[in-house]
Formats: C-alpha cells, sequence, structure tokens
C-alpha cells in the first residue's frame, strides 16, 4: 500500500521486506533494554524511516536498503543505544537526529544527499557521518559530538 508507514514495536527482531510487503515508510520503536533489531531489505527503497529509541543498550542495523529519502532517529533518550546504516544502504536524502541520552552512537556509512540536522545533547553522545556531508541546522552541547568517518566508528 503506498504511502502506508509499517510500525515495529519490539526489543529485538530482524524486519525483511516480507515483513513491510507493499508499505514505503517504517516506523521502530523500542523502550526496552538489551534488544538487537535489523533492518534488512534486500535494497528495497522506503520514503521515510523513523527510529525512536527510548531504552538502554539497544542496537539497530540498517543495511541492504536500497534509497531511503529521509531517515528520523527521533528521541534517542536512553542510553549506550547504537544505530549504524552500514555502506549497502544505495543513499540517504534527508536525516534528522534528536539523541538526548548518554553515550549513544549514530554511524551513518553511506551518502547523505541532501542535508542532516541533527540535535546531539547528551554526555558523550557521538554522531558519525562521511566526509563532505552536507549539514543543515545543528545543535551541539554537553559533550555530544559530531565526527566524520575515516574509517573508525563512534564505538
Amino acid at each position: 500500500i503506498k504511502d502506508a508507514t509499517k510500525i515495529f514495536h519490539t526489543k529485538s527482531t530482524s524486519i525483511t521486506s516480507d515483513d513491510i510487503g507493499d508499505a514505503d515508510r517504517v516506523w521502530i520503536i523500542s523502550k526496552s533494554s538489551g534488544g538487537s533489531i535489523t533492518l534488512d531489505l534486500d535494497d528495497t527503497d522506503l520514503d521515510r524511516v523513523v527510529v525512536t529509541l527510548r531504552g538502554s543498550s539497544n542496537t539497530l542495523d540498517i543495511q541492504n536498503v536500497g534509497n531511503i529519502a529521509d531517515l528520523c532517529v527521533d528521541k534517542m533518550t536512553g542510553n549506550d543505544n547504537y544505530v549504524h546504516v552500514y555502506d549497502s544502504v544505495k543513499s540517504i536524502g534527508n536525516v534528522d537526529v534528536e539523541v538526548t541520552g548518554g553515550e549513544n552512537a549514530i554511524d551513518i556509512e553511506t551518502k547523505i544527499t541532501k542535508a542532516i540536522s541533527y540535535d546531539v545533547r547528551g554526555d558523550q553522545d557521538c554522531l558519525s557521518v562521511l566526509p563532505d556531508t552536507p549539514i543543515g541546522e545543528k545543535v551541539e552541547k554537553g559533550q555530544g559530538s559530531l565526527f566524520y568517518d575515516d574509517g573508525r566508528l563512534c564505538k
């Protein structure tokens, strides 16, 4: 169904193209701790991916996705969460990140074609993107940091 959003409220799972069907938007929500979630879509394109991580010590791997028009990491408020967008994702248009917990990391290893806007204000939170990534609006408070990926990841 075009313009449909598939919502996954879970602690641990592997989300495949069979799971999302014809939906072109995905919303992943985890309020648990110690979860592991993988989004692996066999090069399927998506209009929007929204991620809400409010627990602690969760890992989200996004890999083997075609083009993502918009990626929103919204309300990463827990501690020690990790979002990893692998270079097997073809590209992302816009990225919007809000991280207010502590010791969280977001590593984006693929090209952002439009811009990334971010609000990183937790203690030792980390955001890593490729060099020459266009930067939109930004807020950096506390010891939150933006790093350009030179082969090393945040963690």
